[in-house]
């Protein structure tokens, strides 16, 4: 599933291994302060465990597992969104951290968040920390509520209507984010494809910006003008016209007879996508590559390259058809 920045995560750490080649001399840094601000998709959670871990720096660290951990200790459960929630879990993180082995101790308490502190049937009765912990000493009755903590002007405490009544009062901890509803939307894909002399499937890059940044992709056209409503007919010229008005070509493209292969649905983090996908083939000479955005990618190429898996989905849902038409002779 898109949506968890893998793609950005490689291209970072490449730009992140030639910084450190050609300016630190292959040295890697260990100020903190460059580490978050030089070093590209480096954040402070990554810049303190690198710090505490590889260099024994008295960092802290904020990864889920420590949120969760610090979140069921405090009883923290505002919004994480919010700044002065991230603002608190931080300070409680540097307030904690061991000066004589932080790196031992942030690893220590991730994985004391991993294994037994989880999100769900959190194993309370051996933790190390259970008499520590707000959430666990109040869920068993060992403390009574501060006075403090009843009160409705706190900006940190779990509101009553946050409070889903099926899970321990441990597990409401941290608050449970409010679920997003992923919208839905339809796109129109085209797979144009040659023999040269094995099959061969035209590819544009897309932007460095947006939904699969920097990445490989089929023709895409965005369902608008109610082309999902459109006959078959009148949503093939569409098709085609979008497609011969786009400046990546560098001569008209004369596609006919485009075929539809079928459809597919890919769950990206926030949007529900379906994809109608049509192929047509086209001559080896009608389609001059006159970009570095534009690309042929035979089918080995396309199961190793920068291409999305919406897109290997997309194209293992047609490959069957085209393959079937190439192999009766047929072009389309």
């Amino acid at each position: 599933m898109l949506g968890l920045g893998y793609y950005n995560r490689a291209r970072n750490l490449h730009k992140c291994a030639q910084l450190i080649i050609n300016e630190y001399n292959g040295e890697f840094p260990n100020d903190l302060d460059i580490l978050i601000n030089r070093l590209p998709g480096v954040g402070r959670y990554t810049a303190g465990a690198v710090s505490s871990i590889a260099f024994s720096q008295p960092n802290p660290i904020l990864d889920g597992n420590v949120i969760r951990v610090l979140s069921r200790m405090r009883c923290i459960g505002s919004d994480l969104k919010k700044k002065s929630t991230t603002d608190l879990l931080w300070s409680l993180a540097t307030d904690l951290v061991c000066p004589e082995r932080p790196g031992d101790f942030n690893q220590s308490l991730m994985e004391l968040g991993a294994t037994v502190c989880t999100p769900q049937k959190p194993k309370c009765t051996i933790c190390p920390v259970q008499n520590q912990c707000l959430a666990y000493l109040k869920q068993t009755q060992k403390t009574l509520i501060d006075i403090e903590e009843c009160s409705s002007n706190c900006i940190f405490c779990l509101k009553s209507e946050n409070i889903e009544s099926n899970r321990s009062l441990v597990e409401n901890y941290p608050r449970k984010k409010n679920k997003i509803k992923q919208r839905e939307e339809i796109s129109f894909i085209l797979i144009i494809y040659r023999l040269n002399p094995k099959l061969e499937f035209l590819m544009i890059k897309q932007k460095q910006s947006g939904l699969l940044s920097g990445l490989w992709s089929f023709l895409e056209i965005n369902s608008s003008n109610d082309l999902d409503q459109m006959n078959e007919h009148k949503r093939k010229n569409f098709i085609i016209e979008q497609i011969q008005n786009m400046t990546i070509f560098n001569k008209t493209i004369n596609i006919e007879n485009i075929k539809l292969a079928g459809q597919c649905r890919h769950l990206f983090s926030h949007i529900d996508k379906q994809y109608i996908i049509y192929f047509a083939h086209c001559d080896q000479n009608e389609i001059l590559i006159s970009t570095s955005q534009m690309q042929w990618f035979n089918e080995e190429q396309l199961q190793t390259s920068a291409i999305s898996t919406a897109m290997k989905k997309v194209f293992n849902n047609a490959l069957p058809q085209i393959k079937l038409k190439t192999s009766n002779g047929e072009k389309v």
